[in-house]
């Protein structure tokens, strides 16, 4: 990881003043001399790296958020978006190709709580695409194609290597491929494939322009061939004791993937040649369930960033030599369950209560919020990859569009 990085993960695990001068006091009043030289000697190099940084910005959970000085994001809302019906208790989102200038097509669903199987029947894929407002310098996401489909939405993923192209899982099992398509004078989506399961994949993405993975319950992922037909090429278990249910995965490679589980374990796993297994690098465990899990070039080095279901964010260098420490980023983000990040990797973004957005910079602790008026708790965050565009959901049946001002 960069150093950048390392500087946040090693503020994290400072103590407060309070705590080092407690500290200090119970060294002096239980050790004797001998010890207390040796222990000088073992962190005489942490506090001279430590006053060349400079002070430590405070990260305590009940200091985050006091300043926004010097915080020159600036975001605004845009539109909301009605997605109204009985079952919408959580929302998904995905950003395509770009339709106009540096505006993309937004395709959105939502679903509704499950215990064993999804009882509704008339759910749907809305896609929207952007249209100037007649007379003003303002663009309008407008609803341009619906895809019916039978039961709830769990997952959907899109294509990064062609952005008109992306897959969904539904609660009963199916898998679908479809294709925006944009002659400029008509737009529509085709379904390009489609497949049966017995198991409905828990999460989906792509580990090239032709192969999709996905994880399941009982620590077991699969990987599909999307052609003119979805067929499956290899399943396998990461884990070979105390199996868990796989609930989030994002490809970095063609041969690599990290999954996470409801255990809070994160794993990084690597393909075998045979394609039919995989080595595995146990990462950092969270307390509770991983919720979410995002890839991030930082500085040009390869990042993980996971959250649990308590909040908690933590970055994962997947290249670290052995020497190197445990860099760890733990920032408190309560109750929010899914994020996106900038480009750099340095700012966090929330969805927050009533359709607002918290912003988190990350190397000095700063949060910006934009405040919202819906209602309800956001469970769903997605970022255009230009970064102009964020969309968050669902509030009561309610999406709600940001636009980053340059």
């Amino acid at each position: 990881m960069p150093g950048k990085t390392e500087s946040y993960s090693q503020t994290t695990s400072r103590t407060t003043v309070e705590t080092q001068t407690k500290t200090e006091q119970l060294v002096f009043a239980k050790t004797d001399e001998v010890k207390l030289a040796n222990w000088l000697k073992r962190i005489l190099p942490q506090v001279e790296q430590e006053l060349l940084e400079g002070l430590t910005p405070n990260q305590q959970p009940d200091k985050i958020g006091d300043s926004t000085e010097n915080f020159d994001i600036n975001i605004k809302h845009c539109q909301q978006i009605a997605f109204l019906g009985d079952q919408n208790s959580h929302g998904h989102a995905l950003w395509l190709s770009l339709y106009a200038s540096d505006v993309p097509v937004l395709a959105l669903t939502s679903s509704g709580s499950h215990e064993n199987w999804c009882r509704h029947l008339n759910q749907w894929i809305k896609v929207f695409i952007p249209k100037r407002e007649a007379g003003k310098d303002t663009l309008i996401f407008t609803e341009a194609k619906q895809i019916s489909l039978n039961a709830c939405i769990q997952t959907l993923s899109r294509n990064p290597f062609n952005k008109d192209v992306f897959a969904g899982g539904t609660i009963s099992g199916d898998i679908f491929i479809w294709k925006f398509k944009n002659d400029y004078k008509s737009v529509d989506v085709e379904e390009i494939g489609s497949h049966s399961v017995t198991e409905a994949p828990n999460a989906l993405d792509w580990l090239d322009e032709t192969h999709l993975i996905g994880c399941l319950d009982n620590s077991q992922v699969v990987i599909w061939k999307v052609s003119k037909e979805i067929i499956q090429e290899s399943l396998f278990s990461v884990q070979k004791k105390d199996k868990a249910k796989l609930t989030v995965i994002v490809a970095l490679t063609r041969t690599q993937f990290v999954v996470g589980t409801d255990k809070g374990d994160v794993i990084h796993c690597i393909l075998t040649p045979s394609q039919d297994s995989v080595e595995t690098v146990v990462l950092k465990k969270h307390k509770f369930a991983v919720t979410h899990i995002s890839k991030v070039t930082v500085q040009g080095n390869l990042a993980v960033y996971s959250c649990d279901l308590n909040g908690e964010l933590f970055v994962h260098d997947l290249y670290k030599t052995d020497k190197d420490p445990e860099l760890i980023l733990n920032i408190p983000l309560p109750y929010k369950t899914t994020f996106c990040t900038s480009k750099d990797g340095e700012t966090v973004f929330c969805p927050s209560e009533d359709g607002g957005l918290d912003i988190y910079r990350l190397k000095n602790g700063l949060l910006k919020t934009v405040n919202g008026n819906l209602q309800g708790k956001g469970n769903c965050i997605k970022r255009s990859d230009n970064g102009n565009w964020f969309v968050t959901g669902i509030y009561n049946g309610y999406f709600q569009i940001f636009k980053l001002d340059e």
